[in-house]
């Protein structure tokens, strides 16, 4: 059996795959794994300090950008250079020769693209291949298949977010089809699943996201007038939406404060920040609605808050909503593409759902918490009942299972 695990996922920083990374990756450790979590792409500068997640002994961080620039020179790192440059050269070669038949050069079009970003990648993995790769998120999952191609490793795929969050991407299709070759998939929900179009592979798995272990106790004392939310900032989100919803309920509860604790270092979303700045301030809104920086001690400060909303338009499992659900929050989410909030949420018994997009749907549910106090208090019960049925320990063990018998 395999000991050596190699997790890898796009940026060190705050988001919902980083928090099921480290999760597992310290349960692994437990089991006596030794395990590197690999940021393939660098590192978020919304984190100031290395230590934002707790790592056990056996968990090792590595910066690919920065592990690179340390060992250029070394001998493996040299060889690996040098193969990639003789690959590239082949697949160039191929690409002349195709270039009358179209589907052929897409697919030689797609292999260059991903194999001219994998010599950092390629190097660390050439000094670890008696490990097993667990790979999180759909982005990256290229650059990590092609630096491991050839040097024999075991290769898990594992779904981060709702597949159409890649639609656009000119090599979606091609990417997909990568995925295929994976020696496992393990997807978050059932419908994430479906979207690949393996519903029936016996190597493909449904694991639902951990309940984080050092969580505070499930609260159910008198709440603080405060609806929040915590995230990875971007607009998959839909933000603005909470925003505006939560504007029309000020009309009758303006004790109310919104506070969202969420942050970016993608500049894409730098910008969609701004936009939301910007519309709390035209609309007079800087004392009911904050945007504040995120905290590793997220879960202490939100915890006698009066509920949690998520807007998103789609998501897989938001860790930010079951970690909400342990502590007791009242939930109210949007029913997102992706399926995550309806695998979790039994509408009415421990939280609320309601449709994408709505504003005036997602006011009225959160009135009703606010209003409906023998519901509130029922969502709030059922919905800590998911620190049982997915503690860190059960869903690793699936995990386990899983590593185990590939």
């Amino acid at each position: 059996m395999n000991k050596e695990l190699i997790i890898t996922f796009s940026l060190y920083g705050i988001g919902g795959a980083q928090r099921r990374a480290f999760s597992l990756a310290n349960q692994f450790a437990e089991n006596g794994y030794l395990v590197y979590i690999v940021a393939v792409l660098g590192d978020d500068k919304t984190i100031n300090n290395e230590n934002y997640y707790y790592t056990h002994p056996n968990v090792n961080i590595i910066i690919i950008p920065e592990y690179y620039q340390k060992h250029r020179f070394d001998a493996l790192t040299i060889k690996s250079d040098k193969h990639i440059e003789e690959h590239l050269k082949y697949l160039k070669k191929v690409q002349h020769i195709v270039q009358p038949f179209k589907k052929a050069l897409e697919k030689i079009n797609y292999r260059i693209k991903a194999v001219k970003t994998t010599n950092d990648l390629r190097s660390f993995f050439m000094s670890h291949q008696d490990a097993l790769i667990i790979n999180f998120g759909f982005n990256i999952f290229d650059k990590v298949f092609f630096s491991a191609k050839g040097l024999g490793f075991k290769i898990i795929y594992s779904e981060t977010n709702a597949s159409n969050k890649y639609s656009s991407d000119r090599y979606c299709e091609q990417t997909k089809k990568t995925i295929k070759k994976a020696d496992a998939l393990i997807f978050q929900t059932t419908e994430e699943k479906a979207e690949h179009g393996i519903t029936k592979s016996k190597k493909a798995f449904v694991i639902h996201n951990p309940i984080k272990s050092d969580l505070p106790q499930s609260y159910n004392k008198s709440r603080n007038k405060t609806i929040v939310n915590f995230c990875r900032l971007s607009r998959q989100k839909n933000l603005l939406l909470l925003i505006k919803a939560f504007e029309k309920l000020l009309v009758d509860y303006p004790d109310y404060k919104l506070k969202i604790y969420a942050d970016t270092a993608d500049s894409k979303n730098t910008e969609y920040k701004e936009e939301l700045i910007s519309y709390i301030a035209t609309n007079k809104l800087e004392n009911s609605v904050f945007i504040l920086p995120p905290s590793p001690d997220i879960h202490s400060i939100i915890l006698d808050c009066a509920m949690f909303v998520s807007s998103s338009d789609y998501e897989g499992i938001s860790n930010s909503m079951i970690e909400a659900m342990a502590i007791g929050l009242p939930c109210v989410c949007t029913d997102c593409g992706g399926g995550g909030a309806r695998e979790m949420i039994n509408d009415g018994e421990n939280g609320l759902l309601v449709p994408v997009g709505d504003a005036d749907a997602l006011k009225n549910a959160m009135v009703r918490m606010i209003t409906e106090k023998d519901l509130a208090e029922k969502c709030s019960k059922n919905a800590a009942k998911i620190r049982e049925t997915h503690s860190i320990e059960k869903i690793s063990e699936k995990w386990l299972e899983v590593i185990n018998n590939i």
